[in-house]
């Protein structure tokens, strides 16, 4: 009796998690945070993907000039993160973050565009870099924060 009790707790158990998470990837309103946290990514991913490749190809960058840009980004997010978020949690809400964040990423992927096709001078890729990292980092803390909104204990 004990067995079987035991099994039976086990699928009531496996029963309400799997409730749970049917209600977690349904909701519209998580679907809608997901669909946002995916294009943050890509944007992102797109962006860091492509920087050193077109720093190494086009404008020649040594592998030590190469690694503090890189490192520069890291700070740029550090900073993001840390004082930025701070500022500006204090003055607004998360959605509004969010739309200011997605601002200045896509401000920041169309500053480096100009420079890859010669619009702007080489100097702005480095500029570039700040917008894109600090949105995104923004972008990813306000995405999480709507996610714990969203959804019950």
């Amino acid at each position: 009796q004990p067995a079987s009790q035991s099994i039976q707790s086990a699928k009531s158990r496996l029963h309400a998690n799997l409730q749970s998470v049917q209600y977690v990837i349904t909701h519209p309103d998580i679907l809608k945070i997901s669909l946002l946290l995916l294009l943050f990514q890509i944007s992102w991913s797109s962006y860091y993907q492509y920087t050193g490749p077109l720093l190494k190809t086009v404008y020649h960058y040594s592998p030590e000039r190469l690694s503090f840009f890189i490192s520069m980004i890291a700070f740029w997010l550090v900073l993001g993160a840390g004082p930025v978020f701070k500022w500006l949690n204090q003055r607004y809400n998360s959605l509004t973050i969010l739309n200011l964040s997605a601002i200045i990423e896509i401000a920041g992927i169309a500053v480096s565009i100009l420079v890859y096709y010669h619009y702007l001078p080489e100097i702005f890729f480095w500029i570039s870099a700040i917008p894109v990292a600090m949105g995104d980092v923004l972008a990813y803390i306000c995405l999480t924060t709507l996610y714990s909104n969203v959804v019950p204990e």
